[in-house]
């Protein structure tokens, strides 16, 4: 099921190590309570207008950062929480940017004529990953690129004509995983930028498409969600080991199960199924046991996303019958509160932690 590589051809995905050495561990997290921590998110969705706020768990300090007549998405946040990488539609064509959480100091970070999509800051705080359509030659499939964040050194992570998506970093800061489709079926390839080697893992079905990654904090192992079918109402999650081994089926067949997020402090992963009628958010172990429903409404519930400390999750709701809503619940499911209403779907994203210098 996987394949190892020190060399830099992997069925068709290129890796052009030209960074790993100023990649470093992700710095030491300092104590955080998650009531100090903010929230981003994306809302005034009107006529591709959007801008990103932020604010605290509770909705009472919220400030608009961005205050444009363009198009905002896919907030990241700067490990130390003093910035947002996002993608913008304000000057003809997506471009990565980046601003100071005070709304300051907004400057374009790709400044190239591609699309260039979805921001993922990596744990030491040096570099961004994200989606491109440059050098595509007019297929439109997206590479894998990697640079500084002062837009220098800007590598191609992929460098095939397969389409690549879903970059996630792992929490260490030592690799990144992604999403390939291949003309014989979806694969992850997992990049470990300080040894310089790729680890394949081919989709369980070669028909499925995966459409989501998660890490565990331990980073050994990955959690992902593949759609197995066209119509896109039959979803597995599985988890597989970072040297391609042990995969395990979480979830089964007949249902909708998406997006599995690893909590960042134990073995639990929370995901979203269309399983009881309706869209509800549920914990299960990591062997997919002891399965609880932590929403438990007749609205429909999604993309719920662990707070840094794995105390609080966000997620997103129609409850309040005016598009999506921006909840937080404990953990357990209790406490369920509004945070924001009119919220894009699944643009939303937590502080980390703050870090230590």
């Amino acid at each position: 099921m996987s394949r190892i590589l020190s060399v830099a051809i992997m069925l068709g995905i290129v890796v052009l190590f030209r960074l790993p050495s100023t990649i470093i561990a992700a710095q030491e997290e300092t104590q955080c309570s998650d009531e100090n921590l903010k929230i981003a998110y994306i809302s005034d969705y009107v006529n591709d207008k959007s801008d990103i706020y932020v604010t605290d768990m509770m909705g009472k300090d919220t400030q608009n950062l961005t205050q444009t007549i363009g198009y905002n998405r896919s907030p990241s946040w700067s490990p130390d929480g003093s910035q947002i990488a996002f993608t913008s539609l304000r000057d003809g064509n997506r471009e990565i940017y980046i601003i100071n959480t005070n709304g300051e100091s907004l400057r374009n970070l790709t400044n190239n004529e591609a699309e260039d999509v979805y921001p993922k800051w990596s744990p030491d705080g040096l570099h961004i990953a994200f989606e491109s359509t440059r050098n595509d030659n007019g297929s439109g499939n997206r590479q894998i690129y990697v640079v500084n964040v002062d837009g220098s050194d800007l590598t191609n992570l992929s460098n095939n004509s397969a389409h690549n998506y879903l970059s996630e970093w792992s929490p260490d800061g030592r690799k990144l995983a992604f999403a390939s489709q291949q003309e014989n079926g979806s694969q992850i390839a997992i990049v470990d930028l300080i040894q310089r080697s790729v680890v394949s893992i081919d989709a369980p079905d070669a028909q499925s498409e995966i459409n989501a990654i998660s890490w565990s904090s331990d980073n050994k192992y990955l959690a992902f969600g593949a759609r197995t079918d066209a119509d896109n109402t039959k979803q597995i999650i599985y988890t597989v080991d970072v040297e391609g081994q042990n995969l395990q089926q979480l979830t089964d067949e007949t249902n909708m199960n998406v997006q599995p997020q690893w909590s960042p402090i134990g073995s639990e992963i929370l995901f979203w199924s269309n399983r009881g009628g309706n869209l509800e958010i549920l914990l299960a172990d990591s062997n997919g046991g002891n399965l609880r429903d932590l929403t438990l409404h007749f609205g429909n519930d999604s993309g719920g996303i662990w707070s840094p400390t794995g105390i609080h999750i966000a997620f997103q709701t129609t409850r309040e019958g005016n598009g999506n809503s921006l909840y937080v619940m404990d953990a357990n499911g209790d406490n369920q509160h509004k945070v924001a209403d009119q919220v894009l779907e699944f643009s939303y994203a937590w502080q980390p932690c703050p870090t230590k210098p």
